[in-house]
C-alpha cells in the first residue's frame, strides 16, 4: 500500500526507479542518526541514550519512507516524531514522573493508531504536540537560549518544508532538496532542544 502522498504529493524530489525512490530525501534523513550519536556521546546518561535512540528511529524511519514511499514507511516516519516529542513532553512534567512509561507507551499507541486509521490528521497531531511542548517548557521555565535557537531553526525548517511541498522551491532532480534541508535543520533543532531541557532532566529519573 502506497503512502497517502503517492504519487503526486511526496515532496519535490523526482521519483527514481530502483530500490530508493527519493535518494536525496532518504539519505538526508540520516542526519537524525548522526544527531543521535552526538547526543549519546555528549551526554552519556539514561535520558540522553533514550533520546539518541529515538533520534535514530526518526532517521531510519524517514529514510525508509523516502526510499519506498509506502504506507508502512509513512507510519514509521510519523511514529518516530510522535515518540520524540511525547518523550520530551512527559519527561519534563513532574506530575507524571512515576508513571512515565505508562503514559509514554499508551499515549503513543493511541497517536500512532490515529495516524494509521485517519492519516490526514497526522500532521495536525504533531503540530498540537509541539504546541503542548512549548507550553510545558514555558511553565517549567525552560525557555532558555538553547530552546529559542532550536525553535528558530525549526521555524526556518518548516518554512522550507512548506515551500518544498507546495512546489515553490522545487528542482526535481537537484541534490539541493528543500525537504532534505528540513531533515538536516530538524536534526540540529532536536539536539538543541535536548540541551535546553537538561537542567530538569538531570533532577529526574525514569
Amino acid at each position: 500500500m502506497w503512502a497517502t502522498c503517492y504519487p503526486n504529493n511526496c515532496f519535490c524530489e523526482n521519483l527514481h526507479a530502483g530500490a530508493i525512490f527519493q535518494p536525496v530525501n532518504a539519505f538526508s534523513s540520516l542526519a537524525f542518526v548522526v544527531a543521535g550519536i552526538f547526543v549519546a556521546y555528549k551526554y552519556r546518561n539514561l535520558w540522553g541514550y533514550v533520546y539518541a535512540v529515538l533520534l535514530g528511529l526518526i532517521g531510519i524511519g524517514s529514510a525508509y519512507y523516502h526510499a519506498r514511499l509506502d504506507f508502512i514507511g509513512q507510519t514509521i516516519d510519523v511514529a518516530g516524531m510522535y515518540l520524540l516529542v511525547t518523550f520530551v513532553l512527559l519527561a519534563i512534567l513532574k506530575q507524571i514522573r512515576k508513571y512515565f512509561l505508562v503514559y509514554f507507551l499508551t499515549g503513543n499507541a493511541v497517536l500512532i493508531s490515529i495516524s494509521v486509521f485517519v492519516p490526514v490528521l497526522r500532521r495536525y497531531i504533531f503540530a498540537a504536540l509541539v504546541l503542548a511542548l512549548i507550553v510545558a517548557l514555558w511553565k517549567q521555565n525552560l525557555l532558555n537560549k538553547h530552546f529559542w535557537t532550536s525553535l528558530l531553526i525549526m521555524v526556518v525548517a518548516m518554512a522550507i518544508w512548506i515551500l518544498d511541498i507546495m512546489g515553490t522551491w522545487c528542482w526535481l532532480d537537484s541534490i539541493l532538496q528543500g525537504h532534505a534541508i528540513w531533515h538536516i535543520l530538524g536534526a540540529v533543532s532536536a539536539v538543541l532542544l535536548f540541551k535546553s531541557i537538561q537542567p530538569i532532566l538531570l533532577k529526574k529519573t525514569i
